[in-house]
């Protein structure tokens, strides 16, 4: 049932639409000429009246133009008034612009000249003030430095002087000892034999350290001839390796003869052995001792330097043993 009632709506309503503009159309051909007129006349007073409200716009719009017009005529009047009250505002002003920052140009230029001028010279004096200042500090430092200089240099110079000093006194004592060295007068005495042996060294050395090398076999006679003759500076004994031959007693004759002289010499007993137990050798004081070739030639230098450094005057002892 709903859906026959559904479907027979949808058809009245088809109908209706289909249909409907038809039956408007006959409607309107029912209409008599008399109705027809009167809707034609009431139609013509409608545009009569939108006709005459048309011209009352046409006149409103005619008088609003014309007002607007006049509107801007005026303001551009007023306009064209007052841009030329500005521009000549204007101009008032930048003519005075230009007149005041020229007299604020020429019053501030001359000031800022003055400035200049006053600033340029303040700073010449400040830099000849520091100039001066420089050179001022600089000579005090300059004589500060060159007193402390000269107090150094002198202090140097003392110093190089007394080490100068000390060097020249240990050279000329060196030479002093060389000329004493080489002024020396050695004689060589003992067994023949013995004498002999240190031709092959210990002479050889002898003759390249001192002035003059005598070299003797011992003779009682002709050593004493020699010694009045003052004929020796120092005396070497060569002391024999073994005692036979009475060669001992040479030794102490020798050191006997030495204690008689006026001028008592350096004895140097050179010997295998050392220091020689013998009573007369060990009583003479100015005696000493070498048993190699190195400590002969020392031995007899320093021997020779104590004995003529004392100008002659008899040590203690001067007893000196070489092993």
């Amino acid at each position: 049932m709903l859906r026959l009632r559904n479907g027979l709506m949808m058809v009245c309503c088809l109908f209706f639409f289909l249909f409907s503009h038809t039956i408007h159309v006959y409607a309107e051909e029912a209409k008599t000429p008399e109705q027809k007129m009167a809707e034609l006349e009431a139609e013509m007073e409608r545009l009569k009246a939108k006709g005459e409200n048309y011209d009352f716009l046409k006149e409103e719009v005619k008088n609003f133009r014309e007002s607007v017009q006049k509107e801007r005529e005026s303001l551009t009047n007023t306009f064209n008034i007052y841009l030329g009250l500005l521009t000549g505002i204007i101009g008032v002003a930048g003519l005075s612009i230009t007149i005041v920052g020229f007299i604020f140009y020429f019053k501030v230029g001359q000031s800022r000249k003055e400035l200049d001028d006053q600033i340029n010279t303040m700073k010449k004096e400040m830099q000849d003030r520091l100039n001066q200042l420089e050179y001022e500090f600089t000579e005090k430092v300059r004589k500060k430095f060159q007193k402390e200089m000269e107090k150094v240099a002198a202090q140097l110079i003392n110093e190089e002087m007394d080490t100068y000093k000390e060097s020249l006194e240990a050279l000329n004592e060196l030479i002093d000892k060389e000329l004493k060295n080489k002024k020396v007068r050695v004689l060589v005495t003992g067994p023949e034999d013995e004498i002999k042996k240190m031709e092959e060294n210990e002479l050889k050395i002898l003759n390249k350290q001192v002035y003059k090398t005598t070299v003797k076999p011992f003779d009682k006679a002709e050593i004493a001839k020699e010694l009045q003759n003052n004929e020796f500076d120092i005396i070497i004994y060569r002391y024999p390796k073994t005692n036979e031959g009475g060669y001992q007693s040479s030794v102490g004759i020798l050191a006997q003869m030495l204690k008689q002289h006026s001028r008592q010499l350096p004895l140097l007993v050179y010997s295998d052995y050392g220091k020689i137990d013998d009573p007369e050798l060990n009583t003479y004081l100015l005696r000493s001792y070498a048993n190699i070739p190195s400590s002969l030639i020392s031995n007899l230098f320093s021997l020779y330097q104590v004995f003529y450094k004392q100008e002659a005057k008899v040590p203690s002892s001067v007893e000196h043993e070489e092993f």
